[in-house]
């Protein structure tokens, strides 16, 4: 499976996005990008080739290089709830079959990269919520505690945990056990 990262997230944001040609502008010119990259892929690998797209499901951005931190409140720079709730429609229909959920930007990268001092389950209610506007599965990640993420998935509100830098400092990582996933 490939996975495209948040490296195009930029060009989704109307703080970060100031073309004013066929990619800027509009929601739908804002994602073109985006749906033209997975577009490109079924095109020259096949439609059943599978395309995960990491997903930032609100920014948490107070503006250019300005992160929101968990509980601060603050506007929204960057991709909203509402607008996320549309987009994740349009890149499903562009052809996405997965969306590995987070949350954050480049200048919000706590949360899309969160150190070891972040909240537990930090973005799992954003992926819950966003699972609700998709047909397709919904990853996790974000300091996912093992036994909240088996809930998740036994309950349907997440289908996958994201897990990385777990095994980056414990090789012996096991994150669920045997009974955590049966029916």
């Amino acid at each position: 499976m490939l996975s495209v990262f948040t490296t195009i997230n930029g060009t989704a944001m109307p703080y970060t996005n100031h073309r004013t040609d066929e990619y800027g502008g509009s929601f739908e010119n804002r994602y073109r990008f985006a749906c033209e990259i997975v577009k490109e892929i079924k095109k020259v690998c096949g439609e059943d080739y599978p395309v995960s797209l990491r997903y930032s499901v609100v920014s948490k951005a107070k503006g250019y290089n300005q992160a929101a931190l968990p509980g601060e409140d603050y506007v929204e720079a960057g991709r909203t709830m509402e607008e996320s709730e549309q987009a994740i429609k349009l890149l499903r229909e562009a052809g996405y079959d997965m969306f590995n959920c987070d949350n954050g930007t480049y200048d919000s990268w706590y949360w899309a990269h969160p150190p070891v001092y972040a909240p537990l389950n930090m973005n799992l209610s954003e992926a819950i919520h966003i699972k609700q506007f998709t047909d397709a599965p919904v990853v996790c990640a974000g300091r996912m505690q093992a036994d909240v993420a088996a809930e998740a998935i036994r309950s349907g509100q997440i289908d996958v945990m994201g897990l990385g830098r777990q095994f980056l400092c414990d090789g012996e990582y096991v994150p669920l056990t045997p009974t955590c996933c049966e029916t």
